[in-house]
């Protein structure tokens, strides 16, 4: 899988690299909803899932037209080090909701359960 980062100015911060396979399925538990935060900003079309324990944003979703769409953080993966270093550069400071929004159902998880 391709790995991808984003070129806005939080992913950049956070030093990010997201994969996701369009055709795959992604199930998500949460232990403890204590233990998240869900944040959001610009065109609020994403809740980026925040550890409240370490730290990490192991995984961003986005609500498009009624279905949950994913995206994963690599670099909170066990052995992350194993990763091509071969990522894309996204640029999303310049793209609109809605070329966003088509750009994450084409490319994301559009298969996401949360348990």
């Amino acid at each position: 899988m391709a790995l991808r980062r984003c070129g806005c100015s939080f992913c950049r911060k956070q030093g990010g690299r997201y994969t996701s396979d369009p055709n795959g399925k992604l199930s998500i538990k949460i232990s403890d909803a204590d233990n998240i935060n869900r944040y959001n900003f610009g065109h609020k079309t994403a809740d980026f899932i925040n550890c409240t324990i370490c730290g990490g944003l192991p995984f961003f979703t986005s609500e498009i037209n009624g279905n949950s769409f994913a995206v994963i953080n690599v670099n909170c993966l066990d052995k992350v080090d194993q990763l091509t270093e071969n990522d894309t550069l996204l640029s999303s400071n310049t793209e609109t909701k809605e070329h966003r929004l088509a750009r994450r159902k084409k490319n994301w998880i559009g298969n996401v359960t949360y348990k």
